[in-house]
């Protein structure tokens, strides 16, 4: 059974510093306790800088959720121009989508800022 060496350093936060401490960590996309224990080693000059890694934002997400949005308003236009009806539904379903779409920009806008 392998022992592990490593021991607890308890410390205090404003809640201000522990959410900006947690952004770093989730843009780094690693767990808060080893962003706190690489930037307390750096800062000694015990360990190398932590080197970031690419800012996952869900562009699948959002890349997806568009072309779903580009595909509904085509058929709306598309509807529209033939002179049928638009129904209750597809305006109900359009705007949850543009809703999701909204929702998702301003999560990556939240990100890009911190």
């Amino acid at each position: 059974m392998k022992k592990n060496n490593k021991v607890k350093v308890f410390f205090y936060l404003k809640p201000e510093d522990k959410k900006f401490l947690f952004e770093q960590a989730e843009l780094l996309q690693i767990n808060a306790s080893i962003y706190v224990r690489y930037c307390v080693l750096e800062k000694l000059g015990l360990k190398e800088k932590v080197e970031m890694k690419p800012i996952d934002l869900g562009l699948n997400k959002y890349t997806s959720n568009l072309s779903k949005i580009g595909n509904n308003l085509n058929q709306i236009a598309r509807k529209l121009n033939s002179d049928i009806k638009l129904r209750i539904v597809d305006e109900e379903n359009l705007e949850d989508q543009i809703e999701e779409l909204k929702e998702h920009i301003i999560e990556i806008i939240e990100k890009l800022q911190s």
